[in-house]
């Protein structure tokens, strides 16, 4: 694809054909690559990895997020509501049909082997700079604690792990986490409770893919209180609706 023009072309003209939308030289553009005339954002384009950017794409290091499942799943979540006819009868097969890494993880134990052999017959080791490599599946998971003072609720994970996604994919973006409480008891006790609850959230995120959510991201991590209510604290529904955490992306 990124070789011959003629492939990009016909790539589009198929493209056109199967989402039975715009042309294939609407399409070839995207390919090629284009900048949005008002954000001035990179839209489609290709690139070429080697493998270390594949095991940081695919979260293979246990450090990245996994954006091949997490844009895999996303996009294939709104194809399918936009084209609901095209996926009726043939759906999007799911991600561990769809994606075999033990490729990768061939390759790097490959290259690991390479390099004690190189260090034994004494030719070079390590280059200055470079990573060893993880073999095997990243260790770890998620460890379901009893309050948000340190982790998040089990609860919570489904919409969290879903967010986590969709803000790694956007990674040129800062957040901004925010903390809220109900209007039961005082500031002295609420304004703390909140900003555990927003540096709980923070924290999961940097858990389950540090390198994804570096500090340098995230521009405030507050707690207000019971400021800025959404609903009426006169209800044990309302006061539900009140105790939450915000998520912001708010520009590069």
């Amino acid at each position: 694809m990124k070789a011959f023009d003629a492939a990009r072309r016909k790539a589009g003209d198929i493209s056109a054909k199967i989402y039975n939308d715009q042309t294939g030289d609407y399409w070839y553009t995207y390919y090629m690559g284009l900048r949005d005339p008002k954000s001035g954002q990179p839209l489609g384009g290709s690139a070429v990895f080697n493998l270390e950017d594949n095991v940081n794409y695919f979260g293979l290091d246990g450090k990245h997020n996994n954006n091949m499942r997490a844009s895999y799943e996303t996009f294939g979540k709104i194809a399918t509501l936009n084209y609901p006819q095209l996926f009726k009868d043939n759906p999007i097969p799911p991600y561990k049909e769809a994606v075999d890494t033990s490729f990768h993880f061939w390759r790097a134990g490959a290259a690991e082997h390479e390099r004690r052999a190189r260090r034994q017959r004494g030719d070079g080791g390590l280059r200055q700079g470079s990573r060893q490599r993880q073999r095997g599946r990243p260790q770890g998971g998620v460890h379901q604690l009893r309050d948000w003072f340190r982790q998040p609720l089990p609860n919570s994970l489904p919409t969290l792990n879903e967010l986590k996604d969709a803000l790694a994919i956007n990674s040129q973006l800062a957040l901004q986490i925010d903390g809220y409480t109900d209007n039961a008891g005082s500031d002295t006790v609420n304004l703390p409770l909140s900003e555990k609850r927003a540096q709980a959230v923070k924290r999961y995120f940097q858990q389950v893919a540090p390198l994804s959510f570096p500090d340098s991201r995230f521009t405030a991590v507050a707690g207000h209180g019971s400021q800025n209510p959404l609903a009426s604290n006169a209800t044990a529904g309302g006061k539900a609706l009140n105790r939450r955490v915000e998520i912001s992306q708010i520009g590069q």
